[in-house]
């Protein structure tokens, strides 16, 4: 989860775990594990400021006339990367996008889906203009908003797929490796915990070429 104030752009946040789609089930032949399941929330307020509000009477609370009315538009968006987050793909004719939520009216943008691909995916709130702002004394890109997810994760049996010299030159290459650091590979890192170390290689040679 993380909250920012969001400049005019966008603001990314890397998931740190690589994400599995659907594949077989190692110990059912002919039968396929789940893919992991990613939620995404995106919330904020609209804004409205009074130039006075006096409570001097419990009973009879008094709000002053309307300084401020206004509402930013923010979307969510979800993306595959590379280990260091650089996005996979096109992300300027939006072909690289894998999911977004973009409604024009409100102040909550929501994302949930089994992702389709194995990988490591990047959750990115996007300021894309203010709009309704009745007397236009707001600046723009200037909203506070709270952002979070979660990962259901499918099963992960202790025997992913048949192992070869792809995923041990992946595993030695990157070894010491985590994702966001160079040198790490998705092919070398056999358990998908984000980290390449001895569990990688001695999960490649169990598994080698079954």
């Amino acid at each position: 989860m993380g909250a920012a104030v969001e400049p005019d752009g966008f603001i990314d946040y890397v998931i740190r775990v690589p994400l599995l789609a659907t594949r077989p089930d190692p110990s059912n032949p002919g039968l396929l594990l789940p893919a992991d399941r990613l939620t995404v929330t995106l919330s904020w307020l609209r804004t409205i400021i009074f130039d006075e509000i006096s409570f001097a009477s419990a009973s009879d609370p008094r709000i002053g006339s309307v300084e401020a009315l206004e509402l930013e538009d923010l979307n969510l968006e979800i993306y595959l990367t590379d280990a260091l987050g650089n996005i996979i793909g096109n992300e300027f004719d939006g072909t690289a996008v894998v999911r977004s939520s973009a409604s024009t009216v409100n102040t909550t943008e929501h994302l949930s889906f089994e992702v389709p691909q194995d990988g490591i995916y990047l959750i990115r709130v996007r300021w894309i203009t203010t709009t309704n702002d009745i007397f236009a004394n707001q600046p723009a890109a200037e909203v506070r908003y709270g952002v979070a997810w979660r990962v259901d994760f499918s099963p992960r049996p202790a025997v992913f797929r048949p192992m070869g010299f792809k995923e041990l030159a992946g595993a030695l290459a990157g070894f010491g490796s985590e994702i966001g650091t160079d040198g790490y590979q998705l092919d070398g890192d056999a358990d998908k915990d984000g980290a390449i170390n001895f569990d990688d290689i001695t999960t490649i040679l169990a598994n080698w070429e079954r």
